[in-house]
């Protein structure tokens, strides 16, 4: 008997089931014991239990709604974590086709321009294009991740802003370095071509011999890659704050928090 009344104490806990259980035995008990009670007073007690049960029921459903938009959420983010934010790790991959890159224009700054010359510039630029645009695209799906995150109501979770951030700044900055050495790199082997053809056009025997009209970056002033340096030490950087985002058990609810 006492676990029977335990288990109806829990259900009418609920402060609309016990409002409305309360409505009801007030018109029993004016019913059935004072004799009391008119058709007015149980019409405006009727209108507050149907008031009160639809604001319970309208809590309820968003209560609901917010719970379930949240689990929603959590499904991105954990398509995000395991299936997409590790790649951030191929920018030792990237790293390394900018140093080849770096290391091929400076090789050539100062040279009697060959084919061998424009051939080898041309596989360094095709190399670092590819790693360009596998970044490029990575940068393009994160943003959308985020974008879907937010809509359904999640964020970055305070403890992990930091490294996210700084994550997504080396990210970033490392993308718009590459960007603009991709376009100067063309820019100068078009140059090293032109120099090239140059001395063709004044000597047919030009690839024959080593005489002809050098080339020299330094003289295209807006060509310069003297501020240009490794980005290796960025890139390991930007991979450890994305160690750290992750953190040892990749828990989503750590990652991300919803509103």
């Amino acid at each position: 008997m006492f676990e029977k009344i335990k288990k109806l104490a829990i259900y009418f806990n609920h402060s609309a089931i016990s409002f409305c259980v309360g409505a009801v035995l007030v018109m029993f008990i004016d019913t059935y014991i004072t004799k009391g009670i008119d058709s007015s007073f149980i019409s405006a007690i009727m209108d507050t239990i149907m008031a009160v049960a639809t604001i319970s029921a309208v809590l309820v459903a968003k209560n609901y709604l917010k719970q379930f938009t949240a689990q929603e959420g959590y499904k991105i983010a954990i398509e995000l974590i395991n299936n997409h934010i590790r790649g951030i790790e191929q920018l030792d991959i990237l790293s390394e086709a900018y140093d080849s890159l770096l290391n091929e224009i400076r090789k050539n700054e100062h040279v009697l321009p060959k084919r061998n010359h424009i051939e080898s510039t041309d596989k360094a630029i095709r190399s670092f294009a590819v790693q360009i645009v596998r970044t490029n695209n990575f940068i393009k799906e994160h943003n959308e991740y985020i974008f879907k995150l937010r809509t359904y109501g999640l964020s970055v979770s305070d403890e992990k802003l930091y490294d996210y951030s700084a994550m997504k700044d080396g990210l970033n900055e490392i993308n718009e370095i590459c960007n603009e050495l991709y376009k100067k790199s063309q820019r100068i082997r078009i140059q090293i071509n032109n120099q090239f053809d140059e001395n063709v056009k004044r000597d047919y025997n030009y690839e024959r011999k080593n005489e002809g009209t050098m080339f020299s970056l330094s003289r295209f002033k807006n060509l310069s890659i003297d501020n240009y340096s490794s980005i290796k030490e960025l890139s390991q950087k930007t991979i450890s704050h994305y160690k750290l985002f992750i953190g040892e058990d990749n828990s989503v609810i750590k990652l991300f928090k919803a509103k």
